[in-house]
This record gives C-alpha cells, structure tokens and sequence, in this order.
C-alpha cells in the first residue's frame, strides 16, 4: 500500500461523520476540560501536546457528541408518548349550563272546550327553564365505558292566547316554579369488537418506540466509537510512520557525510553524492508531507470532539499490538445476535407490525355492544327538593340497548390485514437476512483477525531482512563493492518494509475493534462507563 493511498483511506470514510458531530462552541475551557480528565499537557516546540488513551478519546467522544445528545433527546420524547398513552383514559368531566325561554302551542281552556268562550286563533304555552347538567365518564382498559350524569332543571310556564289575527297576545302570569333532578347512571359493554387487550395497544406501541429510540441512541454510539477509534489509530500509524521516516532521514544524511568523505578519496564520483542529496530531499518530502497529514488527522479528531478553540497536539498513547482473541462460536454468536442495533430494530418493527395487525382485525370482529342506563328523578317545588324522589320508582327510568354494526361488502380491512401480514413475513426475511450476514461478518472478522496477526509476523521478518540487507549494502559502499543507487534502493525497501509493519499492526487494532463491536464488548474492554444512560438519568441530568 502506498503512503498516499494510505492517507485517502483514513481520512475519507470518517470526514463525514466527524463534521456532523460538532458543536462549534466557541466559549469551551479547553484548559478545564484537559485537566478534568487528567490528560497530560506538555509544550514542545511552542506548542501545546496532549497524551491521549484511545478510552480517554472514547468518552470524552461519547460525552460530547451532538448526535448522541439528539438520540437521547428522542429517547426522551419517546417517553413522552408512552406516557401519553398510559393516561388516554384518564376521567372526563363535562359541564353545562343553560337559561332559555320556548313557546309553545298549548291546548285549549275548559271554556273554550264546553263553548263558554270563544275559540282564539292560537293558544300557546311560554316555559322559562333554568338547567344545570354535569357528568363524568371513564372508559376501563377492558373497554367498558361508564358514567354518572347529575341534572338539575327549573322550570315556570304561563298561558297566552291570541284571540284574533293582529291582536295582541294576552299572557296569564307565571306558576309555581317546578324543580326537577335527576341523577343517571349508564354503563357500555363492547362484545367482541372493541374488547380486551386491543385497548392496551397505544401503550404497547409506545413502549416499541421507546425500546427503539434506545436502539438509535447504541447505534449512534457505536458509529461515534467505531469513526473516533478509526481516526485514533490511523493517527497512530502515522505518528509511527513519521519516526521511521526521520531515522531515514538521519541515516541518510550520515551517508551523505560518509559519501562526501569517500569521494574527496577518490572512491566515489559526483553522480554518487548527487543520488544521495536525491534520495535525501525525496525523504524530507515525504516527511513533510506525513506531518501535513498528521496536522489534518489532529484536526478530524478535534472536530469529533468538538475542541475547536485552539490548536492542541494529539499524542496517542497506545501502541498498535498483536492481541489473543478467544472466541467460543456459540456463545460469540448469542452476543452479537443481543448486540445488534441493527436486528433490534428489526425486531422491534416486527412487535409493532403484531400490534398493528390485531388493531386492524379487531376491525373485522362484530361490533356489538351493550348499553345499560338507570335514572333516579325527583320534583319538587324548592331546589334540591326532588332528592326525595329518588327512592320513588314511580319517577325512575331505565333503559336497556344492544345495537350492532354489520359493515355491508367491506373490502377494505381484509386488504389492510394481507398487507400488514406481508409486513410481517418481509420483516422476518429482513431478520433472517440480517442473521445471516452477521454470521458471514463475525467470520470475515475473524478471519481477518487471523490473517493480520500473520501479516505482522511476516511484516517484522521482512522488516528485519530489509534492515540487515541495507546494513550490508551500506557496509559494501564504503568499501567500494556497492553504488550509491544501490544504498538508496536498499533503505527505500527497509523503510517500506517497516511501514508495511506498521500498517499491519494498525489494521490488526481496527479489525479487533470491530470485533469488540459486533460483540458488544467494546464498552467493557476498554473500561468506559455505561453510556446507555436511562431515560430518568438523562431527565436528572437536565434539571
């Protein structure tokens, strides 16, 4: 692999995600939050360094990310609507008041009835009604609905009668006033539709979406973890790099002394010292060009961690090493199964498409439902005085009504229920699916894993064979057997043998992260706290 492509690799696929990531906050206390971690901060060269752990980078990443702070916001709001559903049948009070005035046409009076008076053109009867009318009803989980409705109603009529067309209408004066309550007491009991467990699905739909916003939120860490551990190792790998390459340098440059010395002897020519001043510039180009790179990596994982204040160096304190991975097939594979964001999501849709199906065939079920109502009435001519009737059955009612609902050539909820049953069976493919490509990406991890660890012990015997075949060609220069040409090519291969080494052992370490990944070991193993915080941690949290 060549350094350039080296360096396009491990920038390009975690730019993105980085950039998305940051707060732009322009008011941070770099100096207390380096210190609140106990990070070591030195000077060198005029410039501020930091010793950073990959498990100081992933908390502080964890800690600090925007985009986990929005997946626990949604984990919140997902809260928020199971609750709402849990108090959908909370009690409703309603209340009424009204005062009006009706006429109406009456009947005639005894005089007119035996023809002592003469017929008027309109006998009428004007009511004035005062009413008060409260009740309150709840619907059960099972989805029976009950209720008690209070009423108390004042009434005073009088007579008024229009003798003749134009006359003026002669009105009597207003009775006794009558005072009617009645208290009514009514209960509907659904059959089959509309009955039991079908009236607890909103709750059970909330609480799917609060199991799937937790699933947003680890699948926002891991991508968090997975770009942040990336970036941490490929810095890695060219801080390493950049060592190699400044023993290049230095080695070169005694060369180039050593040449200079040999050819005012006479053992060397001028072409030899030029190829050595070549093959000098070329290794401080490419030096140059890792610091650049390293300058741009440093920059990548301050924007992931929203530290954008001032210009901090990042020196990584782990080193990229070959590591034993034990792993029991079974166990590994139920791990990554309960791991999963993924499949959990998968999952969780299907328990919702469930719950969907049953409200859609609740539909298809009879509608038959029974309504039962009892109302105990009193008059009297004083308020409050018809409370006395009650226990009079004479004014007493009740009613009793069962009513169905026979939908005539529906079409509709047979199509709804196909198709949330294809839903299903899509969604079980997609889990099978998904099954099946985490068993084939746990075995190309751990095949990859296998195959790095004997790229690096091939790495380091090639790395110590190129350094002993320029130690020798170098040793065969001075005594005249070798060019200059040869010395050049001799360290050009020991140094990319050693990147090579390098290179390895990084792609060892990604290669193990993704497996602590799939496993769901990853927050274990490198002894970061529980970042799955519940939703009351978070709420604390805010106040």
């Amino acid at each position: 692999m060549s350094l350039k492509r080296f360096l396009k690799l491990m920038v390009i696929p975690v730019l993105g995600v980085m950039l998305c990531s940051s707060q732009g906050l322009a008011d941070d206390d770099w100096d207390a939050i380096l210190q609140e971690r106990n990070f070591k901060i030195r000077i060198e060269a005029g410039r501020k360094m930091v010793d950073v752990s990959l498990k100081d980078l992933l908390g502080l990443a964890l800690d600090r990310s925007l985009l986990l702070q929005d997946a626990r916001k949604g984990e919140i709001s997902a809260e928020r609507s199971l609750e709402a559903s849990q108090e959908r049948n909370m009690p409703i009070l309603s209340n009424s008041f009204e005062v009006g005035q009706t006429v109406n046409q009456g009947l005639p009076s005894i005089a007119v009835l035996l023809g002592l008076a003469p017929v008027p053109l309109a006998s009428l009867t004007s009511t004035q009604a005062t009413s008060l009318i409260s009740s309150v009803r709840k619907q059960l989980t099972n989805g029976i609905q009950y209720g008690l409705t209070y009423a108390e109603v004042r009434t005073q009529s009088k007579s008024v009668t229009i003798a003749d067309a134009g006359d003026t209408a002669a009105a009597g004066s207003y009775g006794d006033p009558l005072e009617y309550l009645g208290l009514t007491a009514s209960v509907v009991i659904p059959f089959f539709q509309d009955w039991g467990e079908v009236n607890d699905i909103p709750v059970f739909l909330g609480q799917v979406g609060v199991k799937q916003a937790q699933a947003g939120t680890r699948m926002t860490q891991y991508q968090i973890i997975r770009a942040v551990a990336s970036l941490y190792w490929d810095l890695v790998g060219l801080l390493e790099t950049i060592k190699v390459q400044e023993e290049a340098v230095a080695l070169t440059r005694r060369l180039l002394k050593d040449n200079k010395a040999l050819y005012q002897v006479g053992l060397l020519s001028r072409s030899d010292i030029q190829a050595t001043e070549t093959q000098l510039a070329r290794q401080r180009q490419e030096l140059l060009s890792l610091r650049t790179a390293v300058l741009r990596m440093e920059d990548l994982v301050r924007t992931s961690l929203d530290l954008t204040v001032m210009d901090v160096g990042m020196v990584p304190s782990d080193v990229p090493r070959v590591r034993e991975v034990e792993v029991t097939e079974n166990l590994v594979t139920d791990r990554m199964y309960e791991n999963d964001t993924n499949l959990e999501i998968l999952n969780n849709n299907l328990e919702q498409l469930h719950y969907e199906l049953l409200q859609v065939q609740n539909k298809e079920k009879t509608n038959l439902d029974l309504s039962l109502a009892y109302t105990m009435g009193g008059y009297s001519s004083s308020p409050l005085g018809g409370v006395n009737g009650f226990s009079d059955q004479e004014t007493n009612g009740f009613n009793a009504r069962l009513t169905w609902v026979v939908p005539l050539f529906d079409k509709s909820t047979p199509k709804q229920i196909q198709k949330v049953r294809l839903d299903l069976e899509r969604v079980q493919l997609k889990i099978q699916n998904r099954r099946s490509e985490l068993k084939i990406q746990l075995q190309s991890i751990l095949r990859s894993l296998s195959l790095a660890r004997e790229q690096v012990q091939t790495s380091r015997t090639a790395m110590e064979m190129a350094d002993e075949q320029m130690q020798n060609t170098i040793r065969l220069l001075k005594q005249g057997k070798a060019t200059s040409f040869q010395v050049s090519q001799a360290q050009q291969q020991a140094s990319v043998a050693r990147q090579q080494e390098i290179f390895s052992r990084v792609d060892f370490e990604k290669q193990f992260f993704e497996f602590l990944i799939i496993t769901g070991d990853v927050f274990s193993y490198y002894q970061l706290e529980n970042r799955n915080a519940s939703i009351s941690e978070v709420k604390n949290h805010e106040k």
